[in-house]
């Protein structure tokens, strides 16, 4: 037996051992909706006001909206919507999710909240509002969106995510966007008859701690005034605060949204007074082209602590089904010992000593080694994906975070970036 196959095996039996995080899974398909005569955004919303606590709904590829462009919903109980693997992840709509408390948590993978061209609606790709406990989405898009054209009067400007409580979001490889601006247009009538708008924030935080790894967030490009010569709105901010908050950011880029004839948007801001602690760790943070360019903080009474150690990844596909053949892989720098601490649930410890921020709660096992990074920065571990423990479970969710000792350290540990493991019956 090779290095990598034990590694293998010792990796699929840890993500199992001793953590019986079981689950009911429902599958939920847009096609099974349309063949059923039902409206697949009112399907997927049925399977998550059936579903008890801690069920896994698995989405199937395909549309789940309605001609208005709403999404689904969350109130108030812990649940995990994953979209199946593939070229295309499931287009579902904006996310809301409220109320919840805080030994709540929601996972979001592999999902997309885009609007097709041509649906009646002005929206923020997800939105937290009045939670205490913890949301994490991985492998993500948010955008903000909004109805091209101009007709419906004044826009709305929205942003990709929305952030309001106390609660906790880890972002893990995510990308999220403002809602470009809209041009002014007049419709043959007087000029201002629908007012454009400034581009869309990318991440609204309104309190709370945002946790970000590998993640892109970028700010809205602004819209146009009336004919195009006259100036133009400005752009959006990536991150934008007014409320007390922390962001944790690793290996991420924050870029301002650009504008034709006006400011571009800041990387971050905040206005005075505001307390935003900033951690920031091998990640770019970029104001946005325009006339001048926006800065890449404005944020007066912003606390910025640089972590100085280079990011590491850790990716792992979801879902897989029990006996599928896939890999994990590490990135992180030659020499680097790998391992993986293991959980039940989300949390939130910030650890600026060991360079981050845990995302893990309770039941914390490990850390379990997976190997040496070589010379190449990428070690890749084949993986078989286990049966489930009894063979009765449906699913299971174990929640995992990449540790390291950097090469030539002997005491010295790093947080890296966590990734969420689940594993469905076929």
């Amino acid at each position: 037996m090779n290095r990598l196959t034990a590694i293998a095996r010792a990796l699929a039996a840890l993500f199992l051992a001793a953590l019986p995080l079981s689950a009911q899974v429902t599958v939920v398909d847009a096609v099974d909706a349309v063949a059923l005569g039902i409206d697949p955004n009112v399907h997927l919303q049925n399977a998550i006001n059936a579903a008890p606590p801690g069920e896994i709904l698995l989405v199937r590829s395909g549309y789940y909206l309605s001609i208005f462009g709403g999404g689904p919903s969350i109130d108030g109980k812990s649940l995990a919507i994953i979209g199946e693997k593939g070229a295309s992840p499931p287009v579902i709509g904006r996310i809301t999710l409220r109320n919840l408390g805080p030994t709540d948590s929601v996972v979001l993978r592999n999902l997309d909240t885009s609007l097709p061209s041509g649906l009646f609606s002005y929206q923020t790709g997800l939105v937290i509002e009045s939670s205490e406990g913890t949301v994490w989405a991985e492998e993500c898009f948010f955008p903000g969106s909004s109805l091209p054209g101009g007709a419906l009067g004044n826009r709305l400007v929205h942003s990709g995510v929305l952030m309001e409580g106390p609660g906790v979001l880890h972002l893990v490889r995510c990308e999220v966007s403002g809602v470009v601006g809209e041009d002014d247009f007049s419709s043959g009538g007087p000029t201002g008859f629908s007012v454009g708008s400034e581009g869309g924030f990318g991440l609204e935080l309104l309190g709370g701690t945002v946790n970000a790894w590998r993640s892109t967030i970028t700010g809205g490009f602004g819209g146009d005034k009336e004919g195009s010569t006259t100036g133009s709105y400005a752009g959006g901010d990536a991150v934008h605060t007014s409320s007390a908050a922390t962001l944790v950011l690793d290996g991420c880029t924050l870029t301002g949204g650009g504008a034709d004839q006006e400011s571009g948007g800041a990387g971050i801001s905040a206005p005075a007074g505001t307390a935003l602690q900033l951690f920031r760790r091998d990640s770019l943070i970029a104001g946005g082209p325009g006339s001048p360019d926006g800065p890449p903080v404005d944020a007066p009474d912003i606390v910025q602590t640089n972590l100085p150690a280079a990011s590491r990844d850790f990716v792992l596909p979801a879902p897989l089904a029990v006996g599928e053949q896939s890999a994990v892989v590490l990135e992180g720098q030659p020499g680097d010992l790998v391992g993986v601490l293991l959980a039940l649930a989300p949390g939130n410890v910030l650890l600026p000593s060991k360079q981050g921020a845990l995302a893990l709660g309770g039941n914390l096992r490990g850390p379990f080694v997976l190997g040496t990074i070589p010379a190449s920065g990428q070690l890749t571990v084949p993986l078989q994906a286990p049966s489930l423990v009894p063979a009765s479970l449906e699913g299971q969710i174990t929640l995992g975070q990449l540790l390291v000792r950097p090469a030539g350290q002997t005491s010295k540990f790093l947080i890296g970036p966590p990734t969420a493991f689940t594993l469905v019956d076929g």
